[in-house]
């Protein structure tokens, strides 16, 4: 989305205020508390930034009423539409806006990439106040959203499943029996780590 005016590394915000982290050449890790103006300084709101490929929108409903034509909104179906680039208050860069029908509820919808589910996927959330639904976004169906917002797509989930599957399979022929409600990525890892699976 944004750029910053500092070396590559990481803020943490917290209770104790802003921390940068910083890694050496070396790779010594240094942090410094930073004042919320240094902060502001180093990365400063996309709409100051003469950006011409995003509108500045006040929150996520304004797109919606103000800049998606009604034939779109008539036409949404459950997969999302790119309906342009806004950016908003705070926001250092800028975000696709897609329209699209959720699923759960029927409500016509526009919203921007959230991130990230279980599985890596980006998703949309429904804007009805008593649906709580998200659209995930599938790499397998929808790659060029990823593609638009240069975000690195997660591998399918079907091939998560598949994979997570077979190493169960290889530690219950060991005699083992394994139960895992929620199983995901990082325990298919634990698990060949536990087991001296390969991979």
């Amino acid at each position: 989305m944004g750029s910053s005016n500092w070396p590559d590394g990481y803020t943490i915000f917290d209770s104790t205020g802003i921390t940068r982290v910083e890694t050496d050449k070396d790779g010594t890790k240094k942090e410094y508390k930073i004042t919320e103006d240094e902060w502001r300084k180093a990365h400063p709101e996309h709409r100051n930034s003469g950006c011409q490929d995003c509108k500045f929108v006040q929150d996520r409903e304004t797109p919606f009423i103000y800049f998606i034509p009604r034939e779109a909104k008539e036409k949404a179906g459950s997969n999302p539409e790119f309906v342009g680039n806004f950016t908003m208050p705070g926001w250092t860069g800028h975000a696709g806006f897609y329209i699209f029908k959720c699923q759960e509820c029927g409500t016509v919808c526009a919203d921007y990439p959230h991130g990230y589910d279980a599985y890596g996927c980006l998703y949309l959330k429904c804007t009805d106040q008593n649906c709580f639904a998200s659209l995930i976004l599938e790499p397998s169906e929808v790659r060029h959203i990823y593609e638009r917002e240069n975000v690195v797509a997660p591998p399918d989930r079907e091939d998560l499943e598949s994979e997570l599957r077979e190493v169960i399979d290889q530690v219950e022929r060991r005699g083992i029996r394994v139960i895992m409600p929620g199983a995901n990525a990082s325990k298919k890892g634990l698990l060949r780590r536990i087991f001296n699976l390969k991979s």
